[in-house]
């Protein structure tokens, strides 16, 4: 079909050659299911032909043969007219004296704007040790944002470059598998096309690891047939027992991809001998409640291996796979078994595509994904903006769960109450206290799960503190948290740098604080542009001054003989190590086991005793985060502390102060507070023997949903 409009150009070299007739052809097969005219499609290919002519890759072969090839995959993967026509023509802008004008003219206006899409797009530079530029970012969300027929021609113009890379230089083929890794396979994963996204990351591994590439290939056909022997083995008995049951399904075999088993191999450690689950099963029906009644039969007759089983039907990835996925024991080794409707298997397939293939009501532009654009989106940096795109792609980093009112929300795993508030809206996330998860309160750090049900509970106004920060998975809540930190904050810079020269005073250095060369030099070498900048990352938490590099580390105290006992004030200025010390009148502490040190903020030394009533109230009113000024003078050492929070109900201030004297907790004070009549906060300054035995007592507590300490 395509073929024939070589014709008029079939003796002009610059024109035509084999690999132009080659990629034609490959476009021939693949537009051939479609069943649709190829008016427009065919208008494309003249146009490209005649704009690239005399163009050459670096293998010799005519440039145009490459766009063709990017079409053929485009029109494999089932996109309409209007993308193939765009992936035909879509080097014409960049690299062709072809105007915008023009294009649109030959192709139409719908086709020219997925090239100009494709066009903005540009190169990302995500190799080791770059970063992208703002420019690159930008037009990569533009593009993300506005219609997924960019991505697809990028995508497809990524794979069709991987296959061909053995013929660009070493330098630009590792450019593009480390991209292809890190971005254009995630998001072929996103868009659902699965078997572009194994091959894209098979394709790649090859290119930055080909030895370990190679290893595992000749490993793999080394023990084809034992696996082989297996395979044929689960097809026949699912067959025949489904068959049995009167279910008519499709069953098929599937292999792992090179790159996946590596993946493994990293995770887990084991070797290739070591794995069971590299036989899959595929299994087909006609409609989506024969799924869960072939499950039941298989589970019947197989023995499922325990914590395997998952369900993208009820719970769907972000691209809108859907499956069962189960793995059972078959002849001694693990088969995994992937069970799916017909309409699901069209999905699983073409994935995005099969908005255009099976939905004819549905023509034209389409987003990628809405939650992901806006997520995407709000990224206030393009490194950010980065950060979120990797964390958010990663195909087997995800968990998925569920509002109270059963809306999926998709999250990296690893990913926090805090993280699940901030994904549902910002200022719940600023105002959340804790959450029940599955009907159990939980802590706000507590580490979510697929299938958990989240409702997130939120007190009056909002309270996002540094220690959020740790608190959370996400780049989207790190960013709230601090934009939140930030705009508390009156004057970051002025605070930035009180904290700064805290630390400075700290160490001994304090006159540092005042000369403006090392302070320049300090920023630059925690790799901000300038002081203010360096400021103001530490007024928002971004970095703590305690982790500064080019700090120096504490002048060591001059070494001095021990002083008598009779000397108090120089007993207590010894045990701390030589700081500034001073002695209120509210209280009269003797000996150094029954002192107690509060720090100022100018780093000197505060000593009371351990049960003054005036170190009481100001402790009191401390917050959570400056808890590690309270110094235990005995010992030179900052006293641990406990904060619990809970919901008020009768006998729980009792139940926490049994775990505490049944872990030996030395209880310095505590104080309760009761806030708004609905909770209760407990507070204790203690030394604790094992303190993660005793946090996880506390934790278990009927009605305590945070816990916070250092």
């Amino acid at each position: 079909m395509f073929a024939a409009l070589l014709v008029p150009f079939k003796d002009d070299s610059a024109m035509v050659d084999a690999a132009v007739r080659a990629s034609l052809e490959r476009l021939d097969v693949a537009w051939s299911h479609h069943g649709a005219r190829a008016d427009l499609v065919a208008a494309a290919v003249r146009f490209a032909v005649v704009a690239h002519r005399g163009q050459r890759r670096e293998s010799g072969e005519l440039y145009v043969s490459h766009p063709l090839a990017v079409a053929a995959i485009v029109a494999s993967w089932g996109f309409d007219e209007v993308s193939v026509a765009a992936a035909c023509c879509h080097d014409v802008l960049e690299d062709c004296e072809v105007s915008a004008d023009a294009l649109a003219a030959a192709i139409g206006p719908e086709a020219a704007s997925v090239v100009d899409g494709v066009t903005k797009v540009g190169q990302l530079n995500l190799a080791p040790g770059e970063s992208a530029s703002s420019a690159s970012m930008t037009k990569f969300l533009v593009a993300v944002v506005s219609d997924v027929r960019v991505l697809a021609v990028k995508l497809a113009d990524r794979l069709h470059n991987l296959r061909t890379a053995d013929v660009i230089g070493e330098e630009r083929r590792l450019r593009s598998a480390t991209e292809a890794l890190e971005v254009y396979a995630p998001l072929a994963h996103r868009l659902g096309l699965e078997e572009s996204r194994r091959e894209m990351e098979d394709l790649a591994f090859a290119i930055q690891m080909p030895d370990r590439y190679q290893s595992l290939v000749d490993a793999l056909e080394d023990s084809a047939r034992d696996r082989h022997r297996v395979e044929v083995s689960a097809l026949r008995r699912i067959g025949e027992l489904l068959a049995t049951a009167g279910l008519r399904a499709e069953v098929e075999s599937r292999t792992k991809h090179v790159y996946s088993i590596y993946q493994k191999q990293q995770s887990t450690g084991l070797a290739l001998g070591e794995m069971h689950d590299l036989v899959g099963v595929r299994v087909v029906l006609a409609e989506r409640e024969e799924c869960y009644m072939a499950l039941g039969v298989i589970h019947a007759n197989f023995t499922p291996v325990p914590g395997r089983f998952k369900d993208f039907i009820a719970l769907p990835r972000p691209s809108g796979y859907q499956s069962l996925h189960t793995t059972v024991l078959c002849d001694g080794s693990e088969v995994e078994v992937q069970i799916r409707s017909e309409e699901m298997h069209i999905q699983a397939r073409y994935g995005v595509a099969a908005h255009y293939l099976y939905k004819t009501t549905a023509r034209g532009k389409a987003p990628v994904d809405p939650d992901l654009a806006l997520d995407l989106a709000a990224a206030p940096t393009p490194e950010a903006f980065l950060e979120r795109l990797r964390e958010e792609l990663a195909p087997s980093n995800e968990v998925v769960v569920l509002t109270p009112k059963g809306r999926p929300v998709s999250l990296p795993s690893g990913s926090t109450v805090l993280d699940f508030a901030y994904k549902i809206h910002t200022d719940i996330g600023h105002r959340c206290i804790g959450a029940k998860v599955n009907g159990v309160l939980v802590p706000i750090r507590s580490t979510l799960r697929t299938g958990d049900v989240i409702e997130v509970l939120t007190g009056s106004k909002g309270s996002p503190s540094r220690d959020w920060l740790q608190a959370v998975r996400t780049s989207r809540a790190r960013e709230k948290i601090r934009k939140f930190l930030e705009d508390a904050v009156h004057d970051p810079v002025t605070e930035g740098r009180s904290e700064i020269a805290a630390e400075l005073r700290h160490r001994s250095y304090g006159h540092l604080a005042e000369d403006p060369v090392y302070l320049a030099r300090l920023a630059t070498t925690n790799g901000y542009t300038d002081l203010p900048a360096l400021c103001r990352a530490i007024a928002t938490g971004e970095i703590e001054p305690a982790h500064l590099r080019g700090i120096p580390d504490r002048a060591s105290p001059k070494k001095t003989p021990a002083p008598q006992a009779s000397n108090f004030a120089a007993q207590v200025e010894h045990a701390l190590g030589g700081l500034l010390c001073s002695f209120p009148r509210c209280c009269n502490p003797r000996t150094l086991t029954q002192a107690t040190g509060l720090i100022s903020r100018m780093h000197d030394v505060s000593v009371h005793a351990s049960d003054c009533a005036s170190l009481a109230a100001t402790v009191r009113d401390l917050p959570p985060g400056e808890f590690n000024r309270l110094l235990a003078v005995a010992d030179g050492d900052s006293l641990s502390w406990l904060e619990v929070q809970g919901h008020n109900r009768m006998g729980l201030l009792r139940d926490v102060l049994d775990i505490l004297v049944a872990y030996g907790a030395d209880i310095a004070w505590s104080s309760v507070s009761n806030r708004d009549g609905a909770v209760l906060r407990f507070r204790f300054t203690n030394r604790v023997p094992n303190r993660t035995e005793l946090l996880g007592a506390l934790h278990d507590l009927d009605g305590v949903y945070k816990l916070a300490g250092v």
